[in-house]
């Protein structure tokens, strides 16, 4: 069995003398700074009717936004009841209606498609990020049997919506068996350019199966070649990162080629931290760098064309980093808070910036313009 490879980072700030480590308690805890204001995002429509969007992601091309849908029924997540939606985006930067694209989907919380072939899937395959160790049945029961969980990537046909491969990475997968332990709670979906998938989970939830499973927070990295390995039924252990304070949502900023990852939880500073990583390289030799903490949890997070770095707050604001001990919120107008906003899409036309967030919930998406210098 090949070795789980698992890296530790030390984070050493452009400022100060403060220095930790990701797989302990990263900062130390503090009184939390208060973000400043600044007017720079505008409603400009609001689409309504959606069960619980969580996560929405541009299609390669800029042509359409992709939406999941993870409805929820008593404890957990609708067992066979999420979706995904793709709405077009027009000339003037709206979205047009949106259209089905698959349903019958276990819980997706996070989506990304692929620019590059990746085992048996083509380039263009929308890639779904499935399953958790928190799913309901139709009566609203709690799933507790872990062989009835389908947690991990589910390949679709962005065309024809067909399901394609699943690449199981819950209790009893392969990819588990090689790294230690398996996904359980996944929140966040992010892929490179060369394909490299990037996912993120709570390792929350597995106290409660049958029989019982041991996750860790932190971030899988799944490179093209583990994943063919893995299709063909051989051993081959992803690269990990732990996490203490959670991950949330993540974005792979292909123009500066990074990885950006937020926390989703309030312990302390690094409760809600913004993180990038260049290269997405899990090796140790590329420094981890935070750009902004204590920003209280976090659940996605995206850069726009100008290189600007937008994180959704729990509490309903958006929020950029301003230093690495303060964020700045941006003004919304309407100035009203978002209803559990998920993880956010960013596109450009006509010089503008237009930021789509789904908002768990309010059942509906929120675009935004952006000002200009953002």
């Amino acid at each position: 069995m090949t070795a789980a490879r698992i890296f530790t980072w030390t984070l050493r700030p452009r400022r100060g003398a403060l220095v930790a480590t990701l797989a302990a308690a990263l900062f130390a805890v503090s009184a939390p700074a208060l973000p400043e204001l600044m007017a720079r995002a505008e409603v400009r429509q609001t689409i309504d009717g959606l069960k619980r969007p969580t996560a929405a992601v541009v299609k390669p091309g800029g042509t359409a936004v992709l939406v999941t849908e993870a409805p929820v029924r008593g404890l957990g997540l609708a067992l066979g009841e999420g979706a995904v939606r793709r709405y077009s985006i027009r000339q003037d930067g709206s979205l047009a209606d949106g259209e089905l694209v698959v349903a019958g989907l276990d819980g997706p919380v996070g989506l990304t498609v692929l620019r590059a072939p990746v085992g048996p899937w083509p380039e263009g395959t929308l890639v779904v990020l499935v399953g958790s160790a928190a799913v309901s049945d139709a009566e609203g029961r709690p799933v507790r049997e872990a062989a009835l969980l389908r947690i991990g990537l589910q390949g679709i046909d962005p065309v024809e919506g067909s399901l394609l491969e699943f690449l199981p990475l819950g209790p009893d997968s392969a990819a588990a068996g090689a790294l230690g332990h398996p996904v359980l709670g996944p929140t966040g979906l992010a892929s490179a350019g060369d394909g490299t998938l990037y996912v993120a989970d709570s390792g929350a939830g597995g106290e409660v199966l049958r029989p019982s499973a041991t996750g860790r927070p932190g971030i899988w990295r799944l490179t093209p070649g583990l994943v063919a390995r893995l299709f063909e039924g051989g051993e081959a252990a992803a690269e990990f990162i732990p996490v203490n304070n959670i991950p949330g949502g993540l974005y792979f900023d292909r123009d500066r080629d990074a990885l950006l990852f937020v926390t989703s939880n309030s312990r302390g500073p690094s409760g809600g931290a913004i993180f990038r990583l260049g290269g997405g390289d899990f090796s140790g030799r590329t420094p981890l760098e935070t750009l902004a903490h204590d920003l209280r949890a976090l659940n996605g997070v995206v850069v726009t064309e100008r290189g600007q770095v937008i994180a959704a707050r729990a509490v309903g604001e958006l929020t950029t980093p301003r230093s690495r001990l303060r964020g700045r919120n941006l003004r919304l107008r309407p100035d009203e808070a978002l209803l559990s906003p998920g993880q956010p899409a960013v596109w450009s036309r006509g010089g503008a910036s237009f930021l789509a967030v789904p908002e768990r919930a309010g059942d509906r998406i929120r675009v935004f313009r952006l000002a200009g210098n953002l």
